[in-house]
């Protein structure tokens, strides 16, 4: 017996090729990106993401070595067994994460302002 898509198959295919393809851009963090988040074991710190350096991160199993070069960050070189992090490659739009779990080093590229030029703040407090 051969089955052919009833309309309401179509209808949830569409959808969820529509959200593969849309969602991500939801997620992602508006402004470009300015600035490196990096949270270890030894706390959080933040740096600036201009300019062309390397600057390494220091976690449980040893220093993790991290390229900033052209507004692109890459992990260089780490200690951790499976080289997933570097592997990852360069990332550049905010909101983008590099993680190195065995070592627990993290960076994420973030903004302090938006593109229209005003804060990125998510809510004020009094």
């Amino acid at each position: 017996m051969r089955r052919s898509f009833s309309p309401l198959d179509l209808v949830v295919i569409g959808l969820a090729l529509a959200a593969f393809v849309f969602l991500p851009s939801f997620f992602r963090g508006e402004g470009v990106a300015d600035r490196i988040r990096i949270v270890s074991a030894e706390g959080e710190r933040i740096v600036p993401l201009a300019g062309d350096r390397e600057f390494s991160q220091k976690g449980p199993l040893g220093e993790t070595v991290v390229e900033v070069r052209g507004g692109q960050i890459r992990i260089l070189s780490s200690p951790c067994p499976s080289k997933l992090c570097i592997r990852m490659g360069s990332i550049s739009d905010t909101g983008s994460t590099i993680i190195c779990a065995p070592n627990r080093v993290a960076l994420r590229l973030e903004s302090g302002r938006t593109t229209s030029g005003g804060e990125d703040v998510d809510a004020y407090s009094r």
